[in-house]
């Protein structure tokens, strides 16, 4: 009785994180089409390749503050305008 009532916990257990899984999944297939203005009809390579131009765009557009930071120079001389 007590093996059965363990695997009958498990399975239910296990069929509910799928089912999060799957809800998880699907909201942020919503959030990421209506974040980028695409179809409903997109298909999920479609939408994989889309994410990953638009990564590569914000990491180009912010890429040259990371530069800033890095050189010390520099970052000094914006800190010293940013006190005056």
């Amino acid at each position: 009785m007590l093996k059965y009532s363990f695997y009958t916990l498990s399975i239910r257990k296990f069929e509910r994180d799928q089912v999060e899984q799957a809800e998880e999944s699907n909201l942020m297939r919503e959030y990421y089409i209506k974040k980028l203005k695409l179809k409903n009809d997109v298909t999920d390579e479609d939408l994989v390749t889309k994410l990953q131009n638009k990564q590569q765009e914000m990491i180009k557009k912010y890429s040259v503050l990371d530069q800033l930071e890095e050189d010390p120079e520099i970052f000094a001389e914006f800190n010293k305008e940013k006190k005056e």
